[in-house]
């Protein structure tokens, strides 16, 4: 057996509904622009490394070739001093397949990136350090 609500039942189900998404939605604070240009090297430097270690890192001294590979960060922070400045901090994962052993292997690095916006809007990868 089903029970239905009576009209005054949705109506408060339905005011109790808007004011928790009201209180959820008050103590939010807006995205600043700083949010916004640390959102954006995240992502660039993500994509940047996750291209450097497949194609450019590397492994071995023979045939290997780079199967899968993830980035990982922890932290994206503000250059203190340098205006459009960002270092992140995070862990490279690799998997790949050594032609000579006939192998798959895994392995991981840590690494530091700073990447910086010139006056065009261009984001590059200003340093690498990787561990």
């Amino acid at each position: 057996m089903t029970r239905r609500l009576s009209p005054l039942g949705l109506f408060l189900v339905s005011v109790f509904s808007l004011s928790l998404l009201a209180a959820g939605s008050v103590g939010a604070a807006p995205p600043t622009p700083g949010d916004a240009a640390r959102e954006e090297h995240r992502e660039f430097t993500r994509e940047r490394l996750l291209d450097y270690f497949k194609y450019e890192y590397p492994i071995g001294t023979h045939a290997v070739k780079v199967t899968d590979a993830k980035i990982s960060l922890d932290e994206t922070l503000p250059v203190q001093g340098w205006a459009n400045r960002f270092r992140s901090k995070g862990r490279a994962y690799i998997e790949y397949f050594d032609s000579t052993t006939r192998s798959f292997n895994r392995f991981h690095r840590e690494f530091e990136a700073v990447t910086q916006k010139n006056d065009e809007g261009v984001i590059t990868l200003d340093s690498l350090k990787v561990t």
